[in-house]
This record gives structure tokens, sequence and C-alpha cells, in this order.
């Protein structure tokens, strides 16, 4: 390709002027902040801090830069004519996101570029398939015994509610139990699936590309609901944060990381999964919404008035009827565990930037 270097040479401006508005976004959230607040003055109430835009403006500059940079990538593997439907809907979407002004003159002399470069048709290549594993509800936990472990395992995760109303109001005593119980937790859970889990886990780590693919493609398309459902829950409650949200920000990040990224993709998929398709299992479209549902319920049940925690519920239960669809293509709970952990680092990585800021 004749422009190829035309291609990569913009597509390193562009990494660098982003790179140089990220080093500004505190100054840049500062400004968004204020001249909103003068625009909007209702905001205020909502928004109580620049560091909102400040993280809005942080992850948008890394949008931008995985779009520049997969744009050299392109251009490196002459590339650019095959991918350049895709390029230009990316580089369009970059430019209206776009953080600073140098980056969006960049970009504008990126996407002129690009149009003028005749596209050819990509050949299509066989999908591989996801590895077919036979799934049956008695397969790793049968029959009454099944049953029973499944709903032990449910029965006391959900005791925690009653004793968390006992317990004297003291933080440390308070934390150590809350570690204690999550430890007995996670080990039950383990021990209870840890057939499936191993097997799964084999079977993932032989299969990761297809099985990483496949799973992450199912959740960019959650993802649109997901957002949809957390702007209804906005709307309708005028929180930007719910309770459960609230309350895990302010745990210690010793606590906070390893309980987002190990003990929740573990305990909450083997329960709110594992568990309920044990006895939903033979109707996976009733598995999904119930599942779902339940996993909305619970991270909303903290919250005031039966209109709140629905509507606080709404993004969760996306969440967690796209883990439980996952599951039922792919008879496979490290999937989901895996997507859980996948979106659980998203959120942890934006609390982190809010701490920082």
């Amino acid at each position: 390709m004749k422009d190829k270097k035309v291609f990569q040479v913009l597509s390193i401006l562009g990494i660098l002027t982003t790179l140089y508005g990220m080093l500004n976004c505190v100054e840049l959230g500062k400004k968004a902040y204020e001249e909103s607040i003068k625009t909007f003055s209702t905001l205020s109430k909502n928004i109580s801090s620049p560091n909102y835009f400040v993280v809005i403006f942080v992850i948008l500059s890394i949008v931008s830069i995985i779009i520049f940079g997969y744009t050299f990538l392109c251009s490196k593997n002459e590339k650019i004519p095959e991918k350049k439907g895709k390029l230009v809907l990316l580089v369009v979407i970059s430019l209206v996101f776009s953080v600073t002004i140098y980056s969006q003159l960049v970009e504008l002399i990126l996407l002129v570029s690009l149009l003028t470069v005749k596209g050819v048709k990509p050949k299509k290549n066989a999908k591989k398939d996801i590895p077919k594993i036979s799934y049956s509800t008695d397969k790793y936990l049968p029959g009454i015994k099944g049953m029973f472990f499944c709903f032990a395992l449910l029965a006391i995760y959900f005791s925690q509610l009653l004793f968390n109303k006992i317990l004297p109001n003291d933080v440390n005593i308070v934390r150590i139990v809350s570690i204690s119980f999550d430890l007995l937790m996670m080990i039950l859970c383990i021990a209870v699936f840890r057939n499936e889990i191993f097997n799964g886990l084999k079977k993932f780590k032989d299969n990761i590309k297809v099985y990483a693919g496949f799973c992450l493609e199912k959740y960019a398309k959650f993802w649109i609901l997901y957002l949809i459902a957390a702007v209804i829950s906005v709307l309708i409650t005028n929180n930007q944060t719910s309770a459960n949200q609230s309350a895990l920000e302010e745990l210690p990040l010793w606590y906070l990381i390893p309980a987002a990224l190990v003990y929740a993709p573990i305990v909450e998929e083997t329960l709110f999964r594992g568990c309920l398709r044990r006895f939903f299992g033979k109707s996976n479209i009733l598995f999904i919404i119930i599942s779902g549902a339940v996993f909305g319920w619970l991270h909303a049940m903290s919250e005031v008035g039966l209109v709140n925690i629905i509507a606080t519920s709404l993004p969760y239960a996306v969440l967690g009827s796209c883990f439980a669809y996952v599951y039922t293509k792919t008879n496979n709970i490290t999937c989901n565990m895996f997507l859980h952990f996948c979106h659980n680092s998203i959120a942890v990585i934006m609390m982190l930037l809010m701490r920082l800021f």
C-alpha cells in the first residue's frame, strides 16, 4: 500500500496528542465541570466533584489511543483497504469524543485520508466454533444430593442478611466477620462445584482464544443494553451511584480488589448461575430471566423503596442475564466467571481513577 507510512505517522501523532490530553485531564475536567455547572445549575446536586469529568476524559483518551493503535497495526500489516469501513467508524467515534483539539485535528486528517483509500471486501474466514460441552443438571451435582448442596449454598449465602443485623456497631468486628464469611463461602462454593470448575478451567485454558473471543463479543452486545438500563436507572432514581456502589467505594483497596476480582466471580457465578441452573436448567430462557432478576435484586436490595430497588436492579439484571446466557451457550461455568472478572476489573479501574484524582 502506497500510503502506508502516512497512516503510521498519523497514528503515532494521534497517540502522542492523546497522551498529552491525558496529562491535562485534571485541568480539562475542572473546566468542563465549571462550565457544566454554569449551564446546568441543577447538575451540582448529582455531581459534586469534577472527578467525574476527569475519569470520563481518561476513559475516552484510552479509547482513542486504542483506536490509533489499531489503525497503526492495520497500516503496518497493509490491511487499511480491507478494514476501511471499520476504521472510518472508529475514527468518527474518536473524533466526536476526542478530549483535545490537537487530537481532533489528527483524527480529521486521518478520516480524510481513510476516505481516499479504495476499500476491498475482506475475505471471510470460517469462524471456529466454541468447544461443545454436553451439559446435564445431573452431570456434576446429581439427584437430591445436588439439589441439597445448591440449596444449602444459597441458604448460607443469604444468612448474612440476618447476622449483619445482629452484629455490634463496630467497624473492626464487622470487617473480621465479613472477611471470614467470604472466605468460608468461597471455600464451600469451590468444594461443591470443584469438578465443574476444574473441568471447565481446563477446557477454557486449552481453547482460550475461542472462548475469550466468544465471551467478549456477547458481552459487548449486552453492554449496550447495560448502558441503556444504567441511564434509565439514573433518570428514575436521580442517583449517579447505587447504595451498593457507594458501599464498595468506601472499602479499603486491600479488601475491595480481591473481593471484586476473586470472590465475586467465583462465589456469585457458582451461586446465581451454577446453583440456579441446577433448579431451572431445563429451560434456558427461564434460567436466564430468573438468574438476571435475582442478580439484579441482590445488588439493589439495600435501596429504599420498591421503585428505587427495581430501577437500580436493571443494569445488574442485564449483566446477570449476560453471564447466564454465556453459561447456557458454552456450558462452561468458567466462561461467565471470566466475564464477571472482566466487568469487575473495569469497575475497579474506574474506582481507582476516582480515588487517584
